[in-house]
């Protein structure tokens, strides 16, 4: 399972990014199920609003090709990006540098 995290101080930004970042990785791997993007249960902190996917899979190798793809597609973007793992599973997180205006894409 990976969480997908998607912050911007401008709601807008982080609802436009993560729709993207939800377009980009949709249609889902046959043995994955994406839900979302929807708001962060904490949907706003330090001055950051926040988004969220929610990725399964049944296999980590594969969750960890669809990470990879989420990450690249960001920086693309100039997005800032960290993947965190543990043994239960994967956090990609996905920002807007402070004072940075969103270079969001349509398509």
């Amino acid at each position: 399972m990976a969480n997908v995290l998607i912050r911007a101080a401008k709601q807008e930004d982080a609802l436009r990014m993560s729709t993207e970042l939800g377009h980009h990785i949709t249609p889902a791997p046959e043995n994955m199920r994406i839900m979302g993007p929807a708001e962060a249960p904490v949907p706003r902190l330090k001055a950051e609003y926040r988004y969220q996917l929610l990725i399964k899979s049944g296999s980590r190798k594969d969750l960890n090709g669809l990470l990879r793809k989420a990450q690249e597609f960001a920086r693309e973007r100039k997005w800032a990006t960290m993947i965190i793992g543990n043994s239960v599973g994967y956090v990609l997180a996905v920002w807007l540098l402070k004072g940075s205006g969103c270079d969001c894409h349509d398509g």
